[in-house]
């Protein structure tokens, strides 16, 4: 285990050494990505498809096989349509893409909003009164601008008590304590313990949770979960977290343009709590607060700083920053722009920061609304789990704008989702690293290995509930994505994964499980639009899909080399469709087992139907480990093909 852990890591340092030697131009790659193609196939492509399936006596009729035979007492009804109509699954990356895309905040709300079928709800209509706070010191300008973010952050707070009304204080604990609970290692840790009781959770709480987790029966204990969760109203949520979200950009956008700030600290108690306006002799912030906003400067924030938590009576939470090196020490369960029971929202305008969370964070929804924008600067996000982009019950969103940027999460992250939770980390430009692993091995199947369940992943409660939608979605650049046990565009039980790239000379490894994979009854895919990309995969990888689920590879140009190791590069098992379409470029197709990938299908055992495998690649001169060949059909075993044209023109 050892070994394996150094390699990664190693492999890991010399991809961080790569980023900085690279001298690409950002915005020619935005440019590039801006005009990569859309993420649905072509007329000329679907044409190739249908050709490809007439050759196996099919149509694409037949990849609606019967696929949603689960009985989830919960689950969203466009997933389950999708197992039937896999090409909806490109229609909804098409969204997210056009969402990324937008300079629009509010595209990314609306996008979460329909893919988690949750219509937002009307902004309350509170009336509008002059508060009590006296904003005299702070100089001319801001007093409009305070009063303007207060009245939104109130109509913030009111969408808040819709969402939550109907739970009792004791639902609340537990349903925060069983989203959070999965990667707490609470029968083994002291501090983990601690962190949920110091975060408002009850011992009593965590322990009856325990007593369930042990219990043989999982149905009591999942029914009660989500009779509670019934009760809550993700649509009002997330239209808090808009509305707080939106409010804190406004205002953030508005003091740049005062010619001064106050020469020494502000602050101000609200109903919602208080309000601070740094000084520039405050280098370390570790207070609570509705708001607060640091000049340009070197600083650190830490403990509930920049973090909403309901159950502690502090729903919103803002940190607005103007420039500097700013470090974000997320010591307390919830980090920055992370929210429990409420919404947080954190804006940095520049510099080389640094985000780090010991638990949950930064950019974690859990029955909340966590938003983090990072607008420039070559920073780096470390966390435990459940962050950069991760939702349980609500939207975690991470939006960098620009640099050369390092994620690195334990588990559970980098565009996650669990039930009904929207995960989002969009990166829109420089060349970036991202990490998954290295901490949980995974002691069921590959137990020299780690499980990373991030870079696109969401995962539902099987056989009770499905799950939610989660992306990465990176714009442009020269990427390395390194995972190890589901990762890189895979879903898990009527979830989505997606994993979305633009231009850019991309490499992607993961060991098993990732590459664009649907595994039990769910959805994953991964489209990369331009570059001279490599993908190395060991098990069910690279468009492949097990147990009545779909997984999709799609790559839209550039030379490609494609490593497997088996059961991988289209293939579909157990009543699935694994699929591959590698749009142009002079490609090389390795697979370690011949007989389980480039194109493989198997006829599903006891099971209904089979499963169909599909590899097309439609232009360049092309290498197969398989027997294909360029310009030729090749029929592979058990309802699969090679599909491979000349060029990508409509047969």
């Amino acid at each position: 285990m050892e070994t394996t852990r150094y390699s990664f890591y190693r492999a890991w340092n010399f991809f961080k050494k790569f980023l900085q030697s690279m001298e690409i131009s950002a915005a020619a790659l935005l440019a590039a990505a801006s005009v990569a193609g859309a993420v649905e196939l072509t007329p000329a492509e679907r044409a190739h498809l249908d050709r490809a399936l007439a050759a196996m006596n099919a149509s694409v009729s037949d990849l609606g096989f019967q696929k949603d035979v689960g009985e989830p007492r919960d689950a969203l009804g466009w997933i389950r349509s999708a197992l039937h109509d896999p090409l909806a699954l490109n229609r909804a990356a098409s969204a997210l893409w056009a969402a990324a895309e937008s300079d629009e905040s509010d595209a990314s709300w609306r996008c979460a909003a329909e893919l988690l079928e949750s219509p937002l709800a009307d902004k309350p209509a509170l009336e509008e009164h002059r508060s009590a706070v006296d904003v005299s010191g702070l100089g001319e300008g801001w007093a409009d601008a305070m009063e303007s973010f207060l009245l939104e952050a109130r109509r913030a707070d009111a969408l808040l008590d819709q969402a939550f009304s109907r739970l009792t204080r004791e639902e609340m604990e537990r349903l925060a304590v069983g989203a959070l609970g999965g990667w707490l290692q609470l029968d083994d840790t002291d501090s983990d313990r601690a962190a949920l009781e110091a975060a408002g959770i009850s011992s009593a709480v965590i322990e009856d949770h325990l007593r369930e987790e042990r219990a043989l029966d999982a149905r009591p204990a999942a029914e009660r979960f989500l009779d509670a969760a019934e009760k809550f109203d993700l649509g009002a949520l997330l239209s808090a977290g808009r509305v707080f979200q939106r409010a804190v950009s406004a205002l953030a956008l508005h003091v740049k343009t005062l010619d001064g700030w106050p020469g020494a600290t502000w602050s101000a108690d609200t109903e919602l709590g208080p309000i601070y306006v740094l000084g520039p002799e405050v280098t370390v912030f570790t207070n609570a607060a509705l708001l607060v906003m640091g000049p340009t400067g070197d600083r650190r924030y830490a403990g509930p700083a920049g973090a909403a938590n309901g159950l502690l009576g502090r729903r919103l939470a803002a940190i607005v920053e103007l420039g500097g090196r700013t470090v974000y020490d997320g010591t307390e369960l919830l980090g920055a722009a992370s929210a429990l029971f409420g919404a947080a929202v954190a804006i940095d305008a520049g510099g080389d920061d640094v985000w780090r969370a010991d638990f949950a964070g930064p950019a974690a929804g859990i029955w909340g609304a966590g938003w983090l924008e990072d607008r420039a600067g070559d920073d780096v996000y470390i966390s435990r789990a459940m962050g950069q982009g991760a939702a349980f019950a609500g939207l975690g969103a991470l939006i960098d704008a620009e640099g050369q940027d390092r994620f690195e999460i334990g588990w559970y992250g980098q565009g996650f989702a669990g039930w009904r939770g929207f995960g989002l980390l969009l990166d829109r430009a420089g060349h970036d690293g991202y990490f998954a692993g290295g901490r949980e091995p995974d002691h069921e199947r590959n137990p020299d290995r780690f499980m990373s369940l991030a870079q696109g992943f969401a995962i539902g409660i099987r056989p009770f509930a499905g799950g939610g939608v989660g992306a990465l979605i990176d714009l442009a650049g020269n990427d390395r994505y390194l995972a190890e046990v589901y990762g890189q565009g895979v879903s898990y039980y009527y979830s989505a994964g997606f994993l979305l790239d633009g231009a850019g000379h991309d490499r992607y490894d993961v060991h098993h499980y990732g590459q664009g994979c649907g595994i039990h009854l769910s959805l994953g895919l991964l489209v990369d639009f331009a570059g001279d990309d490599r993908y190395v995969g060991g098990t069910l990888a690279q468009g492949a899909a097990h147990d009545f689920a779909v997984g999709g590879l799609l790559d839209r140009g550039g030379d490609d080399t494609y490593i497997a190791t088996r059961h991988a590069q289209g293939h579909g098992m157990n009543n699935a469709l694994g699929w591959l379409l590698d749009a142009g470029g002079d490609d090389v197709y390795d697979g370690r087992d011949a007989e389980t990938t480039q194109g493989v299908g198997n006829t599903g055992g006891i099971r209904d139907s089979g499963s169909l495998g599909l590899l097309l690649d439609l232009g360049g001169r092309d290498r197969y480990s398989s027997g294909g060949a360029d310009d030729r059909l090749t029929l592979r075993p058990l309802y699969g093909i090679v599909y491979d044209v000349e060029a990508e023109e409509a047969p």
